[in-house]
């Protein structure tokens, strides 16, 4: 079972976690989920996929018609809301990329509800292109109920985008953050900006030079007898003559100032000649995520970011003592984050890891070389439980790892009305003595098959001639040979015994 630990960042598209984590059980563990996703407002910048044709093609079939129509019927088992909710507006005039965006992102944030404290909030970073759409698609997962607010952020001095020939009017200029909590519990807390020095010489003109500071009288609608007696005596409160209620000193040193609202309009975008910026297309300003880090959760308290991007929401998660998880399907994507995190002076495997599951053999092959796999493990000892956990078919990884006869994984199968048993070897560095070595415990032990997969570039021809001198089994080779290649990229499987293809015996020595 794939298990998120606190301050990991995780290779994966976020729905494969989402879905096992729901199967297992686990549920309300995170404080605050905060989730900037692709926009669909068909602009290319806002598709963080820089990682080649693979990374291209993981986007594609995220989100294809294809994927909306599984993803549907996903929706259909969860929550019958959300469902008819999305099969009624597919009966309307709206693009259907808008409702194949709508589902694909629905079904996830149905699950990322299920991961949420009670007491949790859920921040949607979205435009204007689909955000009405997006909200009610919120009201269905979350209930109206617990909708917080539409934050508008101005994201600077406006861009005509698209609209520019056409003549429109108004630039475009702000994003929209849907703020939604779990409950009625929802941790929420009050902030304010500092006032300028032109704003607190406007706001508090009068000043007694009494070493107390400028101040305003503001109205006292509260107060208790005592509290008036001693405020008129020491001249903090009067109480003037036609004025419903007295009035006090409200001195600047006080002041809190002003509050924010929820229009963001002091949070510029990052550009590219600014420090901030790290080259990633989305990225979003730190103090944008600080605020609403602040706002929804205490120190200590776990953060969560399943379209990790540029790496901003971590980032401020640690500097501002929280614990974080962070998660995305672009190999750039967790590169990005986790040099942010090294520059913040944390350490890989003592202070945070690195988990998740390659697109391709090159990926895989960088994340083992440069051994970033667990806190506590080798990465090429890891190899092994990667490989039968997570690419190869109906194989179940070895629980014993010490003294295990170089199985790694194991696999039953049926065969001429009989069950039959196999074996798996992953090894870093094949040769023909360890297959030779893999083979004798595969007769010894008496199983049907081996499926020895290698780590080297390809699989040379001694270890070819080796696994042909075993007889074949149903029509295929009792010893089968995969490289990562031909695992990954080539999407190749190990080959199963056919009944109308067997030969006769079972012959497990060499011919």
């Amino acid at each position: 079972m794939f298990e998120l630990q606190n301050k990991s960042l995780n290779l994966a598209d976020c729905l494969d976690i989402l879905v096992e984590l729901y199967k297992s059980g686990k549920r309300e563990f995170i404080d605050l989920i905060y989730i900037d996703p692709p926009f669909n407002s068909d602009r290319n910048y806002n598709i963080p996929f820089e990682g080649g044709e693979l990374s291209e093609k993981a986007f594609a079939d995220t989100w294809s018609r294809i994927g909306y129509l599984d993803q549907l019927d996903m929706v259909s088992k969860i929550s019958p809301r959300l469902y008819k909710f999305l099969v009624s507006i597919d009966q309307t005039d709206i693009p259907k990329s808008y409702i194949t965006y709508l589902t694909v992102m629905g079904i996830r944030v149905l699950y990322m509800r299920e991961l949420l404290k009670p007491t949790g909030s859920f921040y949607y970073h979205c435009d204007p292109t689909a955000s009405h759409y997006v909200k009610m698609m919120l009201d269905m997962i979350f209930g109206m109920e617990n909708f917080r607010r539409e934050i508008v952020w101005q994201t600077g001095s406006g861009s005509w985008g698209k609209s520019r020939e056409g003549g429109e009017a108004f630039p475009y200029n702000h994003n929209i953050i849907l703020f939604y909590g779990k409950s009625s519990k929802t941790t929420t807390k009050k902030h304010f900006t500092l006032l300028t020095e032109e704003q607190a010489i406007r706001k508090f003109p009068i000043d007694d030079k009494d070493g107390n500071g400028p101040y305003i009288w503001n109205v006292l609608y509260k107060f208790t007898d005592e509290q008036l007696k001693e405020g008129i005596k020491n001249g903090t409160i009067k109480w003037p003559e036609k004025n419903k209620f007295p009035v006090y000193k409200q001195y600047l040193r006080k002041h809190k100032g002003n509050p924010i609202t929820d229009v963001w309009n002091d949070i510029s975008h990052i550009i590219r000649t600014s420090k901030e910026c790290l080259g990633y297309p989305t990225q979003k300003p730190e103090k944008l995520l600080e605020r609403v880090i602040l706002a929804s959760t205490n120190p200590g308290d776990l953060v969560a970011d399943f379209y990790l991007g540029g790496g901003t929401t971590i980032a401020v998660a640690e500097k501002l003592d929280r614990n974080w998880i962070g998660i995305d399907i672009n190999p750039r994507a967790i590169e990005i984050s986790e040099q942010r995190i090294k520059d913040l002076g944390k350490q890989l495997k003592k202070d945070f890891i690195i988990s998740g599951i390659p697109k391709s053999s090159k990926e895989l092959r960088k994340l083992i070389e440069d051994n970033v796999y667990g806190k506590d493990k080798n990465s090429k000892f890891a190899l092994e439980d990667i490989v039968c956990k997570y690419y190869l078919k109906n194989v179940v990884g070895n629980e014993k790892k010490v003294g295990d006869d170089s199985i790694d994984g194991r696999f039953t199968f049926d065969f001429k009305n009989e069950k039959h048993s196999g074996i798996v070897q992953v090894t870093v560095s094949g040769n023909k003595n360890h297959l030779k070595n893999s083979c004798e415990t595969m007769a010894r032990e008496g199983h049907s098959m081996l499926v020895y997969v290698t780590f080297e570039d390809k699989i040379t021809d001694p270890l070819i001639e080796l696994s042909k001198k075993y007889k074949k089994i149903g029509g295929v080779d009792r010893v089968q040979l995969l490289s990562l290649e031909d695992l990954i990229d080539k999407g190749k499987q190990f080959d199963l015994p056919k009944d109308e293809n067997s030969i006769l015996g079972f012959d497990l020595s060499l011919k």
